[in-house]
């Protein structure tokens, strides 16, 4: 389809992918970040996309002149940080307001939002309450632009892959396991259930959710993005230690749950399905793929 795709959180885990992945098909790709954005994740492809620096000019400024076919919203703010209130809103709602309402004043067809388990109705989760309440607000605000474009909202599972940001659950538990001098390791008893879902098959519900946008009438639908079967915390990191032939030791129940933890999620796929999305990576291969890049 004509145009440029505007995607945002592109220097972010799931962003760079989801952006190289375009430009590997030959995409019009235009990255929003902020002129101090690391980089160093999409490096291999910023001389094959337009770049803006949404901190020193304006998206009407930049794209002035050209045709805008969609938007990617994946710049997320998960109030895990001690973030300060206001960067979580402008992050999780004005920006993606703001790009929703410039998305249908240049007659795009399609905008994306990003979205996570922890948002499900049915899960009252204290905790990262900014972000769910900001990403919640979002979508109600979303609805008045229903009749005008077409909005999808991705709604991801446990993602993971490589290039994941180092504070992550995963991202941590490997480290320590790759790190000979770590002996022990403590844990939650593990039970919760988690519907693990390695990168490249998020990528490809992106992209089938970014192919049907182009196409569809303007409207709303929430795609649950996963594997659709859940797993142990347990048995996820049992097979990540076997991966990497670690010998810590992996005290589970050393670390209490959290207050009102989620025991289990899983995506329900009908809608994805729908499109033709059939995650393909089984776990062993995903977390095969997860350790030889981190070495």
């Amino acid at each position: 389809m004509e145009g440029t795709i505007l995607i945002t959180g592109a220097t972010g885990f799931i962003g760079s992918h989801v952006a190289r992945a375009l430009v590997a098909e030959g995409r019009d790709v235009t990255i929003l970040c902020r002129s101090f954005s690391q980089k160093n994740r999409i490096s291999d492809i910023l001389d094959r996309v337009r770049r803006i620096n949404l901190d020193h000019i304006s998206l009407n400024k930049a794209l002035e002149g050209c045709k805008v076919a969609g938007v990617v919203h994946l710049a997320t703010n998960y109030d895990q940080n001690e973030s300060q209130t206001e960067e979580i809103f402008k992050t999780n709602l004005l920006l993606p307001l703001q790009l929703l309402d410039f998305a249908v004043a240049r007659q795009a067809k399609f905008f994306i939002n990003t979205d996570s388990f922890f948002c499900k109705p049915q899960f009252a989760y204290p905790y990262m309450l900014g972000y769910t309440y900001s990403k919640q607000c979002f979508l109600g605000w979303a609805q008045n632009s229903v009749a005008k474009i077409h909005i999808s909202s991705l709604q991801l599972e446990h993602v993971y892959g490589p290039a994941d940001g180092p504070k992550k659950f995963i991202s941590t538990i490997l480290r320590q396991l790759m790190d000979p001098s770590v002996t022990e390791i403590n844990l939650t008893e593990g039970r919760q259930k988690r519907d693990f879902v390695f990168i490249s098959d998020v990528v490809d519900a992106y992209l089938r959710v970014i192919d049907n946008g182009e196409n569809a009438k303007p409207g709303f639908m929430v795609y649950e993005t996963g594997t659709g079967e859940s797993i142990e915390i347990r048995h996820f990191v049992e097979l990540l230690r076997n991966a990497t032939s670690s010998k810590a030791n992996l005290v589970f129940g050393a670390i209490p749950y959290r207050a009102g933890e989620i025991m289990n999620s899983r995506a329900n796929l009908t809608a994805l399905n729908a499109l033709g999305y059939y995650p393909i990576t089984s776990l062993e291969v995903g977390i095969k793929k997860l350790v030889k890049a981190a070495q």
